[in-house]
């Protein structure tokens, strides 16, 4: 591990859906263990009073309001994004926004980026929407129409640069919810790939890693540790994540 490339680590989480409650706490004590990556699972409860509360000992960080798959992923990653900017003791250098149902293997990450011979300031997996369209994830034919094809990196597991951050928050949050208006993994890659005064900040985006690519296990936990960079779990029976969680953590050493 190098312990010498930081980043803050966000989990998207709604505690509303069954097991995600279980993967919480099983992720937690994984990112508790490794000791060098400060991290919160971010989601909203819409029965608090206050715009924001940060509970320190679940790593909660729960914003006003009610979950939507659509705009509301994309509301509170740009709010979780903007609290974590705004936290300045924590010095960093990268954000990462993962699933609750995601393994980050955070070492192999850590190396990755600590080894670059530039600064990479978009990246993860990268999927592309190609000629199909998503109506549930806002991403409709009048919006392909618009953009075209986009290469994104999905929700998986999407590292930014912290100047990326500043660029998304304090620049682009009216257009990203206002004009892209999708979930939130393709609304960035809609940013950064169409929007024409982000191109002329010249962020470095785009896949890095072997084969020019992250390599992602998908609902398969027994791929060897050494040449994976995250496991989705994504089953058709939540409790089977649960415990493809639990299976990760034993196969990197971290106890239950």
């Amino acid at each position: 591990m190098n312990q010498g490339m930081r980043f803050f680590h966000l989990i998207l989480y709604t505690p509303q859906i069954q097991h995600e409650q279980e993967m919480k706490l099983l992720l937690q004590h994984y990112l508790q263990q490794l000791r060098f990556s400060p991290f919160c699972f971010y989601c909203f409860n819409p029965d608090q009073e206050e715009e924001l509360v940060y509970n320190r000992d679940s790593h909660i960080l729960s914003f006003r309001g009610t979950e939507n798959y659509q705009y509301g992923i994309l509301d509170k990653t740009i709010r979780a994004l903007k609290w974590v900017l705004e936290i300045s003791h924590v010095n960093f250098q990268y954000i990462i926004r993962s699933n609750i149902s995601t393994f980050v293997n955070l070492p192999m990450v850590a190396g990755i980026l600590a080894h670059l011979p530039y600064r990479v300031d978009y990246t993860g997996l990268f999927w592309n929407t190609g000629a199909g369209v998503d109506d549930e994830a806002g991403f409709t034919e009048e919006k392909y129409l618009k953009y075209g094809s986009i290469s994104f990196a999905s929700g998986i597991a999407i590292i930014l640069s912290v100047r990326a951050a500043q660029w998304i928050v304090y620049h682009k949050r009216e257009v990203l919810v206002e004009e892209i208006g999708v979930v939130d993994d393709l609304a960035l890659g809609v940013l950064f790939a169409k929007d024409e005064e982000t191109l002329g900040q010249r962020f470095r985006c785009g896949p890095i890693h072997r084969n020019g690519n992250f390599w992602v296990s998908v609902n398969d936990e027994t791929v060897d540790r050494k040449y994976c960079t995250a496991y989705r779990n994504k089953r058709e029976n939540r409790e089977d994540d649960v415990k493809a969680i639990f299976n990760l953590i034993k196969k990197f050493n971290y106890g239950k």
